[in-house]
């Protein structure tokens, strides 16, 4: 379970339980979840998680970048550039626009 504001790290299996991809999952709203999948198999994770479906959920594909800051002073370094950035901790999932 992701708590909003949060992200954790997860695997994609399949029926028998074989990894079929790692990926992220983050809440950064109160409902839905924003899952970033890997760019060389997302037609194909996609495809399996729209399979899975069931209910009143759905999959929305949105073409979207990762860039991901690290190291020592990533902090310091995106909060220079918003200070809604300025108290993100490990693993914080946050929507906020930049540019």
């Amino acid at each position: 379970i992701v708590k909003p504001g949060k992200q954790k790290y997860s695997l994609l299996l399949n029926e028998q339980g074989g990894v079929m991809d790692d990926l992220m999952a983050g809440k950064p709203f109160e409902d839905g979840l924003y899952i970033v999948v890997n760019a060389g198999n997302k037609d194909a994770d996609f495809a399996f998680l729209n399979a899975e479906l069931s209910g009143d959920a759905k999959l929305e594909v949105l073409d979207r970048a990762l860039l991901a800051i690290q190291g020592p002073e990533a902090a310091d370094v995106m909060a220079a550039h918003s200070a809604e950035l300025a108290d993100m901790g490990f693993m914080d999932c946050r929507a906020i626009r930049l540019f």
